[in-house]
């Protein structure tokens, strides 16, 4: 049976998670934004300003289709609120891989290609993007996010909204702090601290930051 899904978003994330949902049969009811969608593949989905417009539909499930970590958890919050953490089902690519021991929280969304190890904890609302790949034993807390291409060692720690950038490497045994940004094609060889910006081969401190910032 199809079951009908809200798109919570309408930019260039959202277009991905949308040929997510397709793979995975979901029909998509409606497009919640703000603003309207930047993309034409949009136009043929009615579009609601709030996620409380939408949801008077006939779809009970939100995907969250918003790649920014702290406005992502905002939202979510807010769906879950209201509507229950059951309301936010993990949406997983059909050829992501995921180890059998994985655990993969709901509101979380694995694009494909991603490859997520053995005894890997993915958190609430997470993101591990196209061709990203968290080794053994890691943990993503709330809102983190892999970007494209990133690739981690075996027990890594991500603090809740911390993003690790296009392309970037981190070595094993790392913790990265909560609303850390890790910049693209970096390597890190060494804990990052909460609040702020790593970027370089090494990677190295950059500045501080505030959680609704910009990533770099």
């Amino acid at each position: 049976m199809t079951k009908s899904i809200i798109l919570v978003g309408a930019g260039g994330h959202a277009v991905s998670c949308a040929n997510v949902l397709v793979s995975l049969q979901y029909k998509i009811a409606a497009i919640v934004s703000p603003e309207p969608p930047a993309s034409r593949k949009f136009l043929y989905y009615p579009h609601f300003r709030t996620i409380e417009e939408a949801a008077s539909g006939e779809a009970s499930f939100f995907c969250l289709a918003i790649g920014h970590n702290h406005t992502r958890s905002n939202v979510a919050e807010q769906i879950i609120e209201k509507y229950g953490k059951e309301s936010l089902p993990p949406i997983i690519h059909p050829f992501a891989h995921i180890a059998e021991s994985a655990e993969v929280a709901p509101g979380a969304v694995v694009m494909p290609k991603a490859v997520i190890g053995a005894e890997v904890s993915i958190g609430l609302g997470c993101l591990v993007n196209t061709s990203a790949s968290i080794d053994h034993e890691s943990t993503m807390n709330e809102y983190s996010s892999l970007a494209p291409g990133v690739c981690t060692g075996g027990n890594i720690l991500l603090g809740a909204r911390s993003a690790i950038c296009l392309g970037a490497h981190i070595v094993n045994n790392i913790s990265v702090g909560e609303d850390a940004v890790v910049g693209a094609s970096s390597l890190v060889l060494r804990d990052v601290s909460a609040l702020s910006v790593w970027y370089g081969s090494p990677a190295r401190h950059i500045r501080q930051r505030i959680p609704s910032d910009q990533y770099m």
